[in-house]
């Protein structure tokens, strides 16, 4: 999908917690997906810069 990977498991050295940061800078999406043995179990996060950030 030719995102870059910017944050890996290797980053986190937790084996209860998977991690992944991704983006793409033709689209300027950035989206982290984490997983746990906790629940939650899922979390993602997104975000654009095509956007302003709501005050």
């Amino acid at each position: 999908m030719n995102y870059d990977q910017l944050v890996d498991d290797l980053d986190f050295r937790d084996e209860d917690l998977s991690v992944v940061v991704l983006h793409k800078p033709e689209s300027a999406v950035t989206f982290m997906v984490a997983t746990r043995n906790t629940e939650p179990n899922i979390l993602i996060v997104g975000k654009t810069d095509c956007f302003k950030p709501e005050e």
